[in-house]
């Protein structure tokens, strides 16, 4: 199904985190199509991502080398569990928040 949607989007990737078995740490993926599928993305509950996404509730664009600065800020401000989805080696370009009554996935 993500596959299709892809296609449909004309994009070459996409993953759907959630948290799993009442983890309250990170996110992890839960299906994945295109480069995705093998890197198994997980993204830190309390990090800029996830945090950001709660607060704005709209698909959330990055600039090709926003996260890689992002990281790097991080990293130097020590807020290690920021920089984990940053750190990926793919190219992340939109993150959407999909909400349900009591979570929101990514």
């Amino acid at each position: 199904m993500l596959a299709s949607v892809c296609e449909e989007l004309h994009v070459e990737s996409a993953a759907l985190l959630e948290r799993r078995d009442g983890s309250t740490t990170e996110y992890r993926c839960l299906v994945a199509a295109g480069a995705l599928e093998a890197a198994a993305p997980v993204v830190a509950a309390d990090g800029f991502l996830i945090t950001r996404l709660r607060a704005y509730p709209l698909p959330l664009p990055f600039a090709p080398n926003e996260l890689a600065a992002l990281a790097d800020w991080a990293a130097a401000h020590r807020l290690s569990g920021s920089t984990r989805f940053a750190r990926s080696p793919l190219p992340h370009r939109l993150a959407v928040p999909l909400r349900t009554r009591k979570e929101i996935l990514v």
